[in-house]
């Protein structure tokens, strides 16, 4: 199946709602001279198919302290991947400016969580501030944004993380489909060269046999001249015993008319 290609995404009025719209007012009533831009792609349909959104929040020379951010979102369909997004830049924004809005309804906002101590310590204050207020239903309003937003920030690093394996198992799988496609062409390249390669091989063997004739009749010729040459040693100690006996008859009849010519 033929992987759909990544498209820009035109962004509609509706899905500016929810935390959209509140981290626009959040923005306008820190007093930063900023706004909130959405870019992304997506895989499939608008609703359904794979979104990749990215929010930009630029920075505000009149308010040193916040440094702009920038924030990703990858979910199933738009309208979430924006949502989530702009959850996310609220909470790292109101990080930043935590207090340009401690006088504000917006400072019950969740904000971004940088390591277990600082979780620690912001529900702690959440809390301590929500029981701090009058108003019943608004403790318990910030008590359930806070408990909902741990949760939603759970949820989110678990997605991030099977976002992140299933990268992992695509570029496996394209691998695997790069390999495959490689294999095929050489098994139908190994095909079309099989009847060339069966032909080198009784090529192959048509010089194995000679060779192997050749050295058997090799063998045979220096066993033959072996024998032939423990044959000849043979007789050639056989000849030289002979004329040794014969030397030595020679040299005593030599003696024997010596020893008379002595006597005359």
């Amino acid at each position: 199946m033929k992987t759909q290609e990544w498209r820009p995404f035109k962004i509609s009025a509706a899905s500016y709602r929810g935390f959209p719209a509140l981290l626009d007012e959040m923005i306008e009533r820190a007093g930063l001279n900023t706004k909130a831009v959405y870019q992304g792609e997506v895989q499939g349909s608008d609703e359904y198919g794979q979104a990749l959104v990215t929010l930009r929040v630029g920075a505000n020379p009149m308010v040193p302290e916040f440094k702009g951010t920038i924030v990703q979102a990858h979910e199933e369909g738009v309208a979430d991947a924006i949502q989530t997004a702009a959850r996310e830049a609220i909470r790292w924004i109101h990080a930043e400016i935590g207090e340009r809005l401690e006088d504000t309804p917006y400072r019950y906002l969740p904000q971004a969580l940088f390591n277990q101590q600082h979780m620690a310590e912001n529900v702690r204050r959440y809390h301590q501030d929500a029981l701090a207020e009058p108003d019943e239903q608004l403790q318990v309003a910030a008590r359930c944004i806070h408990a909902m937003d741990q949760e939603l920030h759970c949820r989110d690093q678990e997605v991030g993380l099977l976002h992140k394996e299933m990268e992992e198992l695509k570029r496996k799988n394209d691998q695997l489909s790069k390999e495959k496609t490689i294999l095929v062409q050489e098994v139908m390249a190994g095909s079309l060269r099989q009847h060339e390669m069966e032909e080198q091989h009784e090529v192959l063997k048509i010089h194995r046999d000679e060779l192997t004739r050749r050295k058997n009749k090799a063998i045979a010729a220096r066993n033959k001249a072996r024998h032939d040459l423990q044959s000849y040693r043979a007789d050639a100690d056989g000849m030289i015993g002979e004329l040794m006996d014969e030397l030595r008859e020679l040299v005593d009849l030599n003696n024997q008319k010596a020893g008379v010519i002595r006597q005359l």
